[in-house]
């Protein structure tokens, strides 16, 4: 998970955590999480959303747990698009991992590697508008 909020993950890689810090009363956040599912022929629970908060009048600690986000299989297999939402924060994403990683390249001299990270992430960007476009005309 890139993001500017701590994260990280259990031992065994099955509980993850974002530590969000404040919100106020009515905010509200997206939060896009790359998940990595193996194979399976069943229909499985992917994701149990939780939250702990502290109840500023009372000072205790409350957990409220969400619906699990269910995986399901179909029979046959079909081929479903990404959410254009979604792509935009994948995108976004990807675009600031590829920006701290010409930074950095930067800072160790290699201004034509730190082009060449940008240059690609470019390139990249223009074809997936390209085939946006293409797929709302």
């Amino acid at each position: 998970m890139s993001s500017s909020y701590a994260s990280g993950l259990d031992g065994d890689c099955r509980v993850a955590f974002v530590h969000v810090s404040c919100l106020y009363a009515d905010e509200e956040r997206d939060f896009l999480v790359t998940v990595r599912v193996p194979s399976s022929r069943v229909s499985i629970a992917l994701i149990r959303p939780g939250c702990t908060y502290c109840d500023m009048v009372t000072t205790e600690m409350v957990r409220v747990e969400g619906d699990p986000v269910m995986l399901l299989c179909p029979e046959f297999a079909v081929r479903v698009g990404i959410s254009l939402k979604v792509e935009r924060q994948w995108h976004r994403v990807h675009a600031t991992e590829d920006m701290a990683a010409a930074q950095a390249t930067t800072e160790e001299g290699d201004y034509t590697r730190a082009a060449s990270i940008l240059g690609a992430h470019r390139l990249l960007l223009e074809s997936c508008a390209s085939l946006s476009w293409d797929q709302q005309t």
